[in-house]
This record gives structure tokens, C-alpha cells and sequence, in this order.
């Protein structure tokens, strides 16, 4: 694959990573690179977040038109305030909570987002949260990582 990172996004001094991934397919004595096997996804440490803080998150995600946005440090660890925050975005979401005011991860989707093909693991702790994406033929493991 091929990774183009470019610092961007910063709603409310976080701090952030725009990636644009390339999956490229290698058959014996071919590589090819269909069309829709590129995407735009975008890493963010939110350092807490909210409803306001989810606004300029939505509004970074159009504006670069990002197909996932990975967030850490959530600092979210009710189910009530996941769920609220959860309803708030305009599309999937997948969310592993803190701990009390520590860690906490997500992945936030667009809305119709068709490449989403199975939700897998959330690790206790808020640390690790994966996505398995299919592509025609080819799945691939979209996994958003809290390490401080």
C-alpha cells in the first residue's frame, strides 16, 4: 500500500494525520490498482471529546472528504454519553470506551459507506479498536491504536 500523510486537523489542539491509503493487488505477474481501493481516513488525538468537539470533527471529516476518521483519548467511559455521541455522527461508529478519564478509542464512518464489511474487535481498556473493510475481493484490517 502506499501512504501519503499530511499534518492537518486540528479541532481544538489536537493532534492529527491525514492518510490517504492506495491498496495495490498483486496477482502472480500482475499488479493492478482498481479504482476503488483507494481511501481517505485521518488519525486524531481529541484529548476528551464532546458534542461540540464532534461538530468540528464532522466538519474536518467533509471538508477532506475522509471515508474513516480514527480518534484516541475519548476520555468517554459511560455507555450513556458513547451512545449520545454515537447518535450524534452522521454515519457508523465504533467505539471502545475509557476507563474512567483514560484512553478510549473510535472509528467514524461515512454515511453509506459500503467498504464496511464487519465490525471486529474492541480491547477493554479504551487501547484498540479494528475494522475489517472488504474491497471487491480483498479485506483489509483498519485498526486504530491508543498508545501513550
Amino acid at each position: 500500500s502506499s501512504l501519503h500523510p499530511k499534518p492537518t486537523l486540528d479541532p481544538i489542539n489536537g493532534s492529527g494525520l491525514l492518510l490517504n491509503f492506495l491498496v495495490f493487488i498483486k496477482s502472480p505477474g500482475l499488479m493492478r490498482t482498481p479504482p476503488n481501493l483507494a481511501f481517505r481516513t485521518a488519525t486524531l488525538n481529541v484529548r476528551g471529546i464532546n458534542s461540540d468537539k464532534l461538530d468540528l470533527i464532522a466538519e474536518s471529516f467533509s471538508r477532506e472528504r475522509l471515508d474513516f476518521i480514527c480518534i484516541q483519548e475519548t476520555m468517554v467511559s459511560d455507555e450513556a454519553s458513547l451512545t449520545n455521541l454515537a447518535r450524534k455522527w452522521n454515519g457508523p461508529s465504533y467505539w471502545s470506551p475509557a476507563i474512567g478519564r483514560r484512553g478510549g478509542v473510535a472509528i467514524l464512518a461515512r454515511l453509506g459507506n459500503e467498504k464496511i464489511y464487519w465490525f471486529g474487535r474492541k480491547m477493554r481498556g479504551g487501547r484498540l479498536v479494528s475494522l475489517l473493510l472488504k474491497y471487491d475481493n480483498c479485506k483489509i484490517n483498519l485498526v486504530n491504536v491508543y498508545a501513550p
